[in-house]
């Protein structure tokens, strides 16, 4: 009986300790999984703490600035690169109207100097003629009016004027008057005479009365058709002028001693004679040949004023280019340099706005995972 007390006893002690065995072990159990869980729950706290610190370095408002900021600076720059362009280009056409008109000015100059020149060779041409006619080549001549202080007097027929179409008349009436030297007062060149060995010299008296006019009663005086500084009537008195031979003829009865009438073609009637000339002389269109060189004379000064004015205005064209041009590099540099500049910030501002979205996108990723993890912890709590 004991021993069966015994071997009863020991199996109740057995199963005691089988079940304390077990409560230690499920005890141990817990606790390791509790262990587990808090150690969960702190990487939770960590992570979430994590999230929190990320969150805040996350924060975009100065990138955002940075964004705006750099985005003001673009729109300047791209309005300072604009402003530069407007003024390359008007600097430009500017160049191009200058280049233009100097063309312009160098085709009219030429075209201008060809026709000065011809202009001047006609001349040339025509006073070497004149000078001819009015015994100004005589070397004998030359040299008596260079002692006698006259070499600088004008000819009659340079100092006269005759209405287009009575030149021929007026030449004939003149005859070797028309190279008369023009003097003041004939007193004093006559007493020159003496030098004179060679050669035919004719004197004008510019300070000479005017003589008793005769009534142009019976025709228009020949001197009604000439235009002069001094009177004409010693040379051309009592000279009446008509247009054909046949009123020349029906006047010739009435005509006085001292007086004659000529023609528009040169045919010269007294009462008692009649003249005309039609074979070659050197002073044949001598008035028309002077009047042709006057002319010629303005025409080709007015030519050589042009000439200067487009020569000043060339000038003043290739410095306005210079200028111009000089103007133009400097804006080309300032525009190469503006528009590198709002290419650099184009490129900071595309940088700054991938950044942004990339803060902007991890900020939403930080929120969903935050949120997670915190609900994550709230189930692990429960």
């Amino acid at each position: 009986d004991a021993e069966q007390a015994m071997q009863g006893w020991q199996q109740e002690w057995d199963a005691f300790n089988g079940r304390l065995a077990e409560r230690s072990q499920s005890a141990q159990v817990e606790r390791t999984r509790l262990d587990h869980l808090d150690r969960h729950l702190q990487q939770l706290d960590d992570r979430l703490q994590r999230m929190d610190q990320e969150q805040q370095t996350l924060g975009s408002q100065s990138t955002e600035d940075d964004v705006q900021q750099l985005a003001q600076q673009v729109e300047e720059q791209e309005a300072a690169v604009t402003g530069v362009q407007v003024k390359l280009d008007a600097v430009m056409r500017r160049i191009i109207d200058i280049r233009s008109g100097r063309e312009q000015h160098e085709q009219e100059l030429a075209a201008l100097q060809t026709v000065h020149n011809d202009a001047r060779g006609k001349l040339v041409s025509l006073e070497t003629l004149q000078r001819a006619a009015l015994g100004q080549r005589s070397e004998q001549m030359s040299s008596w009016l260079k002692s006698s202080g006259l070499q600088g007097a004008p000819r009659l027929a340079q100092e006269i004027q005759v209405q287009p179409g009575w030149e021929h008349a007026v030449e004939t009436a003149l005859g070797f008057y028309l190279e008369a030297i023009c003097v003041d007062g004939v007193d004093a060149a006559a007493h020159q005479l003496g030098g004179l060995e060679q050669g035919a010299v004719a004197l004008f008296d510019t300070h000479a009365g005017a003589t008793a006019a005769i009534a142009a009663d019976k025709a228009e005086l020949l001197s009604a058709k000439v235009t002069s500084p001094w009177p004409m009537e010693a040379l051309l008195g009592g000279i009446y002028a008509v247009e054909s031979l046949h009123d020349a003829l029906a006047l010739r009865a009435s005509l006085e001693a001292r007086e004659s009438v000529i023609t528009r073609d040169g045919i010269w009637v007294g009462s008692s004679w009649l003249r005309v000339a039609r074979d070659s002389d050197e002073k044949a269109g001598v008035l028309e040949r002077e009047r042709e060189i006057t002319e010629l004379t303005a025409r080709s000064e007015a030519q050589a004023a042009s000439i200067e004015t487009l020569r000043q205005s060339l000038a003043t064209a290739r410095e306005a280019l210079v200028a111009a041009e000089a103007e133009r590099n400097q804006l080309q540099d300032e525009y190469n340099q503006a528009h590198r500049q709002v290419s650099d910030l184009r490129a900071s501002l595309a940088a700054s706005q991938a950044r942004l979205e990339q803060q902007r996108s991890r900020r939403e990723h930080v929120m969903m995972e935050t949120e997670v993890l915190r609900t994550e912890k709230a189930s692990g709590a429960e």
